[in-house]
């Protein structure tokens, strides 16, 4: 068996001191940061529920937009409505037009 030599009382006593000084140095730097943390934590979740208002308000803006856009593309169709309407009045207007004035030529 090896040759043990006994550690004195004291320094056994001045390693624990040593090893408890820095495990409370240790919980100290834990202890910020784990209070940074939840810092950083409440900062994220007041930028998330900016980014969610802002994200509302954006569609909601999208929304107009996509109102403003249809409106906009149905002008063009409705005025070649109009131009189609306008044509086939003034066929049938003409044609009316020529049947009164044969059927009064006709006539006379």
């Amino acid at each position: 068996m090896p040759d043990v030599t006994p550690v004195p009382k004291s320094v056994c006593d001045a390693r624990h001191t040593s090893l408890d000084e820095k495990v409370e140095e240790l919980r100290r730097v834990d202890e910020k940061r784990l209070d940074a943390h939840h810092e950083d934590i409440a900062e994220l979740k007041k930028l998330q529920i900016q980014n969610t208002m802002i994200l509302d308000r954006l569609t909601a803006q999208q929304e107009k937009m996509d109102a403003r856009l249809s409106k906009i593309e149905q002008k063009p169709a409705e005025k070649w409505g109009l131009v189609v309407k306008t044509a086939i009045t003034s066929i049938v207007s003409a044609l009316a037009g020529g049947l009164i004035v044969a059927i009064a030529a006709y006539i006379k």
